[in-house]
C-alpha cells in the first residue's frame, strides 16, 4: 500500500500539471473568452465581490436600471448563485490577474481529484489513465475550463465524495472522512439539489459498515462520524453567514430570493407556476415568456416532457463522451458489477431520476456524478484493452492512445456541444468592438442599452462589477429620455451612448450620442 501512496501522489500532480497547461494552451490558441451568457456574468460579479472584501455589496441608489438576470438588487446587490464558483473564479482573478485563471485551476483541480479517486477501484497508472481521458472530454477544451460558468468545482465535489467511499469502507481513516466532508461542502455551495442526490448515495453505501455488528461503532463514530459532522457544521455555519449577508436572514439563500422576485416559475414541474412579477424592462419580460414560461408550460404535457429531456440528455451525452469515449459503453455488460460500477450505475439513475423532475437540465447539473460515469468508462475501457492485448502485436496502451487524440481532436476541431464556443461567443463581437471605441475615447463613459424585437433573448450586455462607479463603462437599461436623463445627470460628467440592438434585424447594432 506504501508503494501504491508513493506512485499515486506523482501521478495526482501530473495529471493536475498536465490540465493546467492544457487550459491555458486553449486559451492562448482560442483567445480569453468573453462571458456571452447571463450566468457568467453573474458568476464574475460574485468574483468581483469577493475580491473587494465583501459577501455582498450594497444595494445601488438607483438601482432600476441596473437589473439583470441571475443578479440581486435587493436588499443587497449581489449574484444569485452559490458562492463556490465565484470564489474560484476570485481566486484566478487574485493570482493571475484574469477570473479565467480561476476555470484553469478549477479543471487542474477536477483532474487530480478524478485521479485521486479512480485510484480507489483501479490500479494506479489506469486512475491516471482514466483521468487524464475524462479531463480530455470535459475539462480544457470545453466550457467549464474556457467559459465562466463552472462545472469542475461540483466534479471536484464528487470525486471527493465518492472517493472516499471505499477508501473509509476498507480502513475507516479520518483523513478521508475528512476529503469526505469536504466534497458534501464543495457540492452544498455549487450545486445543491445534484449535491443532495450525491450525498444520499454515498451514505446508502456508507451506512451498512458504519452500522455493522462488530464492536467497532465507537471508533467508527470518533475517526469518521465526529470529523464530518464538526466540518459540516462548521460549513453550515459559513453558509447561514453568507445567506445572511446577502438576502438577510441566515436561512434564505439567494437563489430562493431571486427566484421568487424575477421569476415565480418553480423548480420541479409538478409545481404550479405563480403569477409573473412586473417587468420593468422588455428584454427581462421576453427572457421570462419566451425562455422560461415557454420551457415550464411545455414539460407541463408528457410529450413535450419527453421531448425536451431528449434533447437536453443528447446535448449532455456529446458534452460528456463525444463520438470516441461512446463506443467504451460496449463493455458495460462485464465491467458494471466489478467495485465501483454498481455505485456509477446507480448514481447515474440518481441523477436522471432526480433531473427528471426538475425544469431546467444543463450538462453541468451532472457534474457531481461525472466522476462515476468515467470511472466507469474507464473500467470499460480497461476490459477493453486487456481483451485486445491477447492479440498478437497489440499492446495495451494503443486503445486509450487513440481514444486520448481522437477525444482531444474532437473537442479541439468541434464547437463545443452545449455552448457552441467560438459562434455563441461571436455574438459578444460588437460589445467587444464598443468597448474598445470607447477606450479610446477620452473620459469615462455611461451606455444605456435598448432591445428591439429582433434581440436574441441569450446575448444582453448590461452586466457591471461590484462598484460600476469605478468603471470607465457603466452599462445600463434605457428606460425612456426622462429617466435616462436624470441617470446621466446623476452620473456626469460621464459621456452617454445609447446602444439599440436588433431593432430591425437580429445582430444588428447602433450606437449614438445620448442626448
Amino acid at each position: 500500500m506504501t508503494r501504491t501512496m508513493a506512485r499515486l501522489g506523482p501521478a495526482i500532480w501530473t495529471t493536475a500539471l498536465l490540465a493546467l497547461v492544457a487550459s491555458m494552451t486553449v486559451t492562448t490558441w482560442r483567445g480569453v473568452p468573453e462571458p456571452a451568457y447571463h450566468d457568467e456574468a453573474s458568476y464574475l460579479l460574485a468574483a468581483d465581490t469577493f475580491l473587494h472584501g465583501r459577501l455582498a455589496n450594497p444595494s445601488l441608489p438607483i438601482w432600476q436600471p441596473f437589473e439583470t438576470f441571475h443578479v440581486l438588487q435587493q436588499p443587497t446587490y449581489a449574484s444569485k448563485y452559490p458562492p463556490a464558483q465565484g470564489i474560484m473564479l476570485a481566486l484566478g482573478s487574485w493570482i493571475v490577474g484574469h477570473p479565467i485563471a480561476g476555470s484553469w485551476l478549477g479543471g487542474a483541480a477536477m483532474a487530480a481529484a478524478f485521479c485521486w479517486m479512480f485510484a480507489a477501484f483501479l490500479p494506479v497508472r489506469w486512475a491516471f489513465l482514466g483521468a487524464v481521458l475524462a479531463t480530455a472530454q470535459a475539462g480544457p477544451a470545453s466550457y467549464w475550463v474556457q467559459g465562466y460558468w463552472g462545472g469542475c468545482l461540483p466534479a471536484v465535489g464528487g470525486a471527493l465524495l465518492f472517493g472516499a467511499v471505499p477508501r473509509l469502507k476498507r480502513r475507516g481513516r479520518t483523513r478521508d472522512a475528512v476529503w469526505l466532508a469536504l466534497g458534501l461542502v464543495i457540492l452544498a455551495n455549487s450545486r445543491p439539489f445534484e449535491g443532495l442526490l450525491a450525498g444520499l448515495l454515498a451514505a446508502g453505501f456508507l451506512l451498512p459498515w458504519f452500522l455493522r455488528r462488530d464492536g467497532g461503532l465507537a471508533g467508527r463514530s470518533a475517526r469518521v462520524a465526529l470529523p464530518v459532522a464538526l466540518i459540516l457544521l462548521a460549513a453550515g455555519v459559513l453558509m447561514a453567514i453568507y445567506n445572511k449577508a446577502v438576502t438577510g436572514d441566515h436561512g434564505t439563500m439567494p437563489y430562493s430570493v431571486y427566484e421568487k422576485t424575477a421569476s415565480g416559475l418553480p423548480l420541479f414541474i409538478w409545481q404550479e407556476a405563480k403569477a409573473p412579477p412586473e417587468f420593468r424592462h422588455e428584454m427581462q419580460r421576453r427572457f421570462y415568456e419566451e425562455y422560461l414560461l415557454r420551457r415550464y408550460e411545455r414539460q407541463q404535457s408528457l410529450a413535450g416532457w419527453v421531448a425536451h429531456r431528449r434533447e437536453r440528455l443528447a446535448v449532455a451525452w456529446t458534452f460528456y463522451f463525444g463520438p470516441f469515449l461512446s463506443l467504451l459503453w460496449l463493455a458495460l455488460p462485464w465491467t458494471w458489477r466489478r467495485p465501483g460500477g454498481r455505485m456509477a450505475l446507480l448514481g447515474l439513475a440518481l441523477f436522471l431520476l432526480g433531473s427528471a423532475v426538475t425544469s431546467p437540465l444543463h450538462a453541468h447539473y451532472a457534474a457531481p456524478f461525472a466522476p462515476l460515469v468515467f470511472l466507469l468508462l474507464t473500467m470499460n475501457l480497461r476490459w477493453f484493452a486487456v481483451v485486445l492485448s491477447r492479440w498478437r502485436g497489440w499492446r495495451w496502451w494503443l486503445l486509450p492512445a487513440v481514444l486520448l487524440i481522437g477525444t482531444a481532436g474532437d473537442r479541439l476541431l468541434r464547437d463545443d456541444p452545449v455552448l457552441r464556443i467560438g459562434k455563441a461567443r461571436g455574438a459578444t463581437t460588437a460589445k467587444v468592438e464598443i468597448r474598445r471605441f470607447l477606450d479610446n475615447e477620452d473620459g469615462d463613459d455611461l451606455v444605456l442599452m435598448r432591445y428591439g424585437p429582433a434581440a436574441d433573448i441569450h446575448d444582453d450586455w448590461v452586466a457591471n462589477g461590484a462598484e460600476p462607479w469605478e468603471q470607465s463603462v457603466i452599462w445600463a437599461r434605457s428606460m425612456g429620455d426622462e429617466r435616462d436623463q436624470l441617470l446621466a445627470e446623476a452620473l456626469a460628467p460621464r459621456h452617454v451612448w445609447r446602444v439599440t440592438v436588433g431593432r430591425s434585424k437580429r445582430g444588428e447594432v447602433e450606437l449614438e450620442k445620448f442626448p
